[in-house]
């Protein structure tokens, strides 16, 4: 608890104000709560009269003393205590638990001179651990602390950044302190004190400090060092493939501790984390650049670059099929559609001879079998993405499109492939008539 003393030195006839700490210009600041003590001396022979006013200076306390004796008897909140010396008494009074609503103005005086001090009540913010922060980013040393829990009766909040032992303050309140009301039915302030510098290019260390009033100096302080350039590989974990309506988070990451003044990030982002929500195909092939850079300009960097696929597919599946001679060779065509960037196609029958080619697969088989039917089923997936697929069953009949399917064949097939499969069903022809 601070202590200020307010003391009155008279002469013969006259009588002189000295405040030893704190009140020179008129005003002290006392902490709301506290107990305060102030002197005031004074001839042995003359009166000395104490008032204590509120902040309508309305009188809350009055007492005159002299000879070592005060009248009227002193209050619970207000103490006095004296000295006497050869030619003159040292009258202290002490006043206990001020608050904004009481003390505000101390006078003392006698037939003589009159003096008075304006007690200034305030209220420190309590520093509370993540409050506050300095952080480098894009070349910019950016400040911010969160201020809670202060007062001062006067109303008027400041503070201020500095660099070291640097005498040039910056920074501010971004917005006029707000008030608000705590537990105890008190009003308070909070207010955010901020600033943004460009980050200091010469290797050494940096100490950025923030002063409060009310709160007083070095309310906080953060160290933050910068070093001079060093070799480093850069490398990510961005992956190769994307499907698309997918998120990307890949991270670009450097061979050493990265330290300031050196910025990695992405070209285009604030830091070297890349994050890309629900990627389309018109994000296919594009080229993102991680950089690491020792200076503003752009001088001193190494780059790493990252090329986006977006994987898409199949859309849809295709089946044709063709006689090809009088023999009973048919050849069946699966055909992917709308697909990237390439398509595996999976038949569950044997080809005596298979051709594939980009996004289709033909297979060539002999059917001969009257009176019986062929089902086959091909199945087209994503090359990259094997959980993205569509299946088409087609059933090649020598007797028509009535014919049974085995319960077992039929319901093995769509059970497997409920949400993506076609049934197609096809009629052979016997000697070109129907049967």
């Amino acid at each position: 608890m601070a202590v200020w003393s307010l003391g009155i030195l008279c002469g013969v006839a006259l009588l002189a104000v000295k405040v030893d700490s704190g009140c020179e210009l008129g005003n002290v600041d006392v902490v709301e709560d506290s107990d305060s003590s102030f002197t005031c001396n004074v001839s042995a022979n003359s009166e000395l009269k104490w008032a204590v006013y509120n902040e309508k200076r309305e009188t809350i306390f009055l007492i005159s003393c002299s000879q070592g004796r005060c009248k009227p008897p002193r209050g619970k909140l207000f103490e006095i205590y004296f000295d006497m010396w050869v030619d003159y008494y040292k009258y202290t009074l002490k006043i206990k638990s001020i608050t904004r609503n009481s003390a505000r103005i101390l006078s003392c005086n006698n037939s003589v001179k009159y003096s008075e001090c304006e007690l200034k009540i305030i209220v420190k913010p309590v520093y509370t651990k993540g409050d506050c922060s300095v952080r480098i980013s894009n070349w910019m040393v950016i400040g911010s602390c969160t201020v809670k829990s202060m007062y001062s009766s006067d109303n008027n909040y400041t503070c201020k950044w500095r660099i070291s032992k640097n005498i040039e303050e910056f920074g501010g309140f971004q917005t006029t302190p707000t008030s608000y009301t705590e537990q105890n039915g008190r009003n308070y302030y909070k207010g955010v004190c901020s600033f943004a510098k460009p980050i200091p290019t010469f290797q050494s260390c940096y100490t950025y400090s923030m002063s409060l009033s009310p709160g007083g100096d070095d309310y906080f302080n953060e160290r933050i060092c910068t070093d001079k350039p060093y070799q480093v590989q850069l490398s990510h974990n961005c992956p190769g493939y994307v499907f698309e309506g997918s998120d990307v988070h890949c991270e670009c990451n450097a061979s050493r501790t990265i330290s300031s003044p050196a910025l990695l990030v992405w070209e285009g982002m604030d830091d070297s984390t890349l994050q890309l929500t629900n990627v389309s195909r018109r994000l296919n092939q594009r080229q993102f650049t991680c950089r690491l850079e020792w200076s503003p300009d752009g001088s001193i960097k190494e780059t790493i670059s990252y090329k986006l696929n977006v994987a898409y597919g199949p859309g849809d599946v295709l089946i044709t099929e063709t006689t090809t001679d009088e023999s009973q060779t048919i050849s069946v065509t699966c055909t992917a559609t709308d697909v990237y960037p390439a398509a595996e196609i999976r038949w569950n029958i044997t080809c005596y001879n298979q051709t594939d080619y980009g996004s289709s697969s033909t297979c060539f088989l002999n059917f001969t079998h009257n009176g019986e039917s062929l089902v086959i089923l091909c199945t087209v997936s994503n090359a990259h993405f094997p959980r993205e697929y569509k299946s088409r069953v087609y059933v090649l009949s020598s007797i028509g499109i009535y014919i049974f399917l085995t319960i077992s064949e039929f319901l093995s097939l769509v059970w497997s492939n409920q949400s993506n499969i076609n049934i197609q069903f096809f009629c052979r022809c016997l000697n070109s008539i129907p049967v």
